[in-house]
């Protein structure tokens, strides 16, 4: 919880179905390992899951989704049934450089998660985490090719919801 709203992120979510081998992680694995945005379909039933279990009733910060206007669309929908509306979208722009050595640098324990980046925030023993040892580690999905791809991804399928909650009431 952050900042009193539940936190989703859909990364989280779909790395969480991967990791336990379910059809839909079965599905998405494909598509996170070559940099590509998983299939509306995909994210929507995974998220449509998500609402039912633990929802936005009472706020929620969605890291993530929508990531494509038909999933805005929806999202809308799901909430409009709910009785509830988004209060607020935000946009921030980085620089496709910037974007890259962040993700391409990040390193995480296999133990604990706990992030860490080559630059900004190495651990004190390269390679180890300084919580608990485990083996650090890139994800596949962070790689500079990868990363270079999901950028371009974004800015043909992501960046029109700029225009779309730009417009709404």
């Amino acid at each position: 919880i952050e900042f009193g709203f539940n936190h989703v992120s859909t990364g989280q979510l779909l790395r969480d179905e991967v990791a336990k081998g379910t059809e839909l992680g079965c599905c998405a694995r494909v598509f996170l390992e070559r940099g590509a945005l998983v299939p509306d379909g995909t994210v929507l039933e995974l998220m449509g899951r998500w609402m039912e279990v633990a929802g936005p009733d009472n706020g929620c910060l969605s890291d993530g989704f929508p990531r494509t206007l038909a999933q805005a669309v929806e999202l809308d929908h799901w909430l409009g049934a709910r009785g509830l509306k988004i209060d607020i979208a935000f946009y921030f722009h980085c620089d496709e450089a910037l974007v890259v050595d962040r993700i391409a640098g990040r390193r995480v324990c296999s133990k604990c998660g706990r992030n860490f980046h080559l630059q900004s925030m190495p651990s004190k023993s390269d390679g180890v985490c300084d919580d608990c040892g485990g083996t650090l580690a890139q994800r596949e999905d962070d790689s500079e090719a990868v990363v270079r791809r999901r950028f371009q991804i974004y800015t043909e399928l992501t960046e029109p919801l700029v225009s779309y909650y730009a417009h709404w009431d």
